[in-house]
């Protein structure tokens, strides 16, 4: 009679693990995607700046394939945001290229209170991946 009480319990244990991970997973993809934004901001000329980006567009569409969604569907203007701050950086305004991230952090903090679980942690992540942006 254990046995069998037994094995709905180890189901139940190993999917809430199973689910765990593919949260911290979600959050790593996310940090690194964060930082790819950051790299974009740090570039000291375009052709840097567009390198970042490229690496950007790598790094969301890894993050694509885990969470199962586009994030440019979910932060409003990320792609226009990015490309003004690859302007930004490659004319060396430091101020606005400043003020680009902040848009992008802010769409991003909106973004990871909405949608189910894997997806906030995911913008979590990247959250935590723009606190390096300054």
């Amino acid at each position: 009679m254990r046995r069998f009480l037994l094995v709905p319990v180890v189901i139940v244990l190993l999917g809430a693990g199973v689910a765990g991970c593919a949260g911290l997973r979600s959050e790593r993809q996310g940090r690194d995607v964060g930082r790819a934004i950051c790299d974009i901001k740090k570039a000291d000329n375009a052709d840097q700046a567009q390198r970042a980006l490229d690496k950007f567009n790598r790094r969301a569409q890894k993050a694509q394939r885990i969470i199962g969604r586009p994030i440019t569907e979910d932060v409003q203007d990320i792609q226009n945001n990015l490309n003004d701050l690859v302007t930004h950086v490659s004319q060396g305004n430091e101020a606005l290229a400043q003020q680009d991230v902040a848009v992008i952090s802010r769409n991003v903090n909106t973004v990871s209170k909405q949608g189910p679980a894997l997806v906030k942690r995911f913008y979590q992540g990247v959250s935590e991946g723009l606190g390096d942006c300054t």
